[in-house]
């Protein structure tokens, strides 16, 4: 995953060499394999560049007056390069996908946003209409956050080159930290924990002309809502998904290894089987982590199983839980608050992952890819005669019930159809509620046709990959989802949710000769409360983290009650009232980020191995 930051002087003065080395020292941590810095006029531009692809190649990149720095992907190259290549334009490589981006925005402008699919972040400088182009992926797998200071416009894919701009200041966004104290998220997918700092949202880009006010946001992708797929074959329907799922996966394999986070479930062990179809000579290996010390987990047993079918290499990984003992480390520190109860863990089991392959495959979200609609919705689009012929035959088959979507169980129980969000806790502070309102949880708009979908647009969703970007995990290594690819968000929405997304049986169907019984006759697995089981490992660990509510983060909380709560509380009111002390922690170290090494501090000890990727690009607009 490539860091980039882009600045646009709208104030008459030229981009500062040395400004763009403050900016750009951030993104070291990704220890990438070369920088480059470019700048000409008003504008200016660093790519920490790390190679996790072939055909991917140092930015910033330039095709005329453009250029270009961002961390992209892109799915189905073949396809766009030929329609560019249709609209007239040249495309010179088609396995580099920054320069299938600048070719595709030669063709079509700013249009051209819609047509691209994959993971990408980047700003564009379109040098005749002198505006800078600020762009992030439909899904909103790739970060994107920006400050207007009106004298200056700044973006990048990790927040601390922004908040590193001597104009940006360290005022904190109150309600961002109250949704994170009730939710352990930010809730408003447009702000980040700080005032001056937003956060593009998904699917959207930003024009910045040089002059004039910054435009809105505009949206240029829209999650997919093809028509229905009727075939005549029903097995037609199980071979069409494994073409889809591997082209997608195919796509993602441009590297000789793998690593992916193997669960004893679906969706991870059909990528993990797909991959070694597909590109049988890359190194595929599967990580699991079983909480063994937890309660009776079998993730570990049933994934080994998987892996041994498949023919990957395994390792497990079994470590005891350690609840917050991060806390008590006063070097401890992520770009914005997070809600990890062992995160020296998970970044030491994602270092293990990156030692073998600098490319992570996630199974994430099939369970909200697959999750079927009621009947009701189902016969509104395939029609009642078609619905209910399937509904029988799949009770017929499977001798079970498909998902009605009538909430018969809460309407017998008496339980309200929609979700009753508890009062905010009595902990936050009244004033600073009274200043930002409770920050309640909204959910996403439902998908007209499969609601169970939203899931993948909200708050949550994106709050919990950025934690696993670089500016946190400060590893080289690229997370990628080939289940969010758009050719398999639009397979599985058009297919009939009957019988295929029920207990998800297509996958099941599709992978039956390539996984073992065991995972695929595996119900979905429930954890059990892992709060109040770690709450009580927290309390006999001697309660490490109080500390940190001696800090700032009073200002937010009432700390005397917590105290209160953490000493003779519930563990459910123990392991709720967590997100204090994450955040406690985090407000400790927020104001340090202040970078000041000169470009030539951001080259030192850094071994270039082309110089036209190492070199600092002068003043003048090379075309």
């Amino acid at each position: 995953m490539s860091g980039f930051v882009a600045v646009l002087r709208r104030d008459g003065a030229a981009a500062d060499r040395a400004l763009l080395g403050r900016l750009g020292a951030p993104l070291r941590d990704v220890q990438p394999d070369a920088y480059a810095v470019w700048h000409h006029g008003p504008v200016g531009m660093v790519h920490a560049f790390l190679s996790t692809r072939d055909g991917a190649v140092q930015g910033p990149h330039a095709r005329g007056r453009l250029r270009l720095a961002g961390d992209i992907r892109l799915d189905d190259r073949a396809r766009l390069a030929k329609s560019i290549r249709d609209a007239g334009v040249s495309v010179l490589n088609v396995d580099d996908d920054d320069a299938l981006v600048l070719a595709a925005y030669a063709a079509w402008g700013e249009a051209a946003f819609a047509r691209l699919h994959g993971e990408y972040a980047f700003a564009l400088w379109d040098g005749d209409h002198r505006r800078l182009l600020c762009v992030r992926d439909g899904m909103g797998v790739r970060p994107l956050f920006y400050a207007d200071l009106g004298a200056a416009f700044i973006c990048a894919n990790h927040l601390d080159a922004v908040r590193a701009h001597p104009g940006v200041s360290s005022a904190l966004h109150d309600a961002a930290l109250v949704s994170f104290l009730r939710w352990g998220w930010n809730v408003d997918v447009h702000r980040s924990a700080f005032a001056d700092i937003r956060r593009l949202e998904a699917g959207h880009h930003l024009r910045v002309p040089e002059y004039g006010h910054t435009g809105h946001e505009m949206r240029h992708w829209n999650f997919p809502a093809p028509p229905p797929l009727r075939l005549r074959d029903e097995r037609e329907y199980v071979e069409g998904y494994r073409e889809v799922l591997a082209a997608a996966v195919k796509d993602r394999l441009r590297q000789p290894t793998l690593s992916i986070q193997l669960s004893g479930g679906l969706d991870s062990t059909s990528l993990a089987a797909t991959a070694h179809r597909v590109a049988p000579a890359v190194a595929v290996k599967g990580f699991t982590y079983a909480a063994t010390s937890l309660f009776d987990d079998r993730e570990g047993v049933i994934a080994a199983e998987a892996a041994r079918c498949i023919g990957i290499e395994h390792a497990l990984d079994e470590t005891p839980w350690r609840p917050l003992a991060y806390l008590d480390d006063p070097s401890f520190r992520t770009p914005e608050p997070i809600d990890d109860t062992d995160y020296p863990h998970t970044l030491t089991s994602l270092a293990r992952m990156a030692a073998h392959s600098r490319v992570l495959f996630v199974g994430d979200d099939g369970d909200s890819l697959f999750a079927p609609p009621g009947v009701g919705l189902m016969a509104h689009e395939w029609g009642h005669w078609e619905t209910w012929r399937r509904a029988l035959a799949y009770v017929v088959a499977e001798r079970r019930l498909p998902v009605l979507g009538w909430h018969l169980r809460d309407r017998l129980r008496g339980r309200p159809i929609e979700r009753v969000y508890d009062p905010p806790p009595a902990w936050i502070r009244r004033d600073v509620l009274d200043r930002t309102g409770p920050q309640d949880f909204v959910e996403p708009p439902a998908h007209p046709t499969r609601p169970g979908t939203k899931w993948l647009l909200g708050a949550y969703w994106q709050t919990g990959q950025e934690a696993d970007s670089f500016a946190y995990v400060r590893l080289p290594l690229e997370w990628r989802w080939p289940l969010l690819d758009t050719r398999v968000i639009e397979y599985v929405l058009s297919i009939p949710p009957i019988p295929w997304c029920q207990q998800k049986l297509l996958v099941r169907k599709a992978f039956a000769q390539e996984l073992p019984a065991i995972v695929l006759a595996r119900p979905k697995t429930v954890l059990p409360p892992l709060p109040p089981i770690v709450a009580e490992r927290w309390v006999a660990a001697g309660r490490p983290g109080l500390r940190a509510l001696d800090g700032p983060v009073d200002a937010y909380v009432d700390a005397g009650r917590l105290r209160s709560i953490f000493k003779e509380g519930s563990r459910e009111a123990v392991a709720d009232a967590w997100s204090s002390l994450h955040l406690a922690r985090w407000m400790m170290n927020a104001g340090d980020h202040r970078q000041v090494e000169t470009i030539d501090s951001l080259f030192e000890n850094k071994e270039a191995s082309d110089d036209a990727c190492h070199r600092t690009l002068g003043t003048e607009d090379r075309r």
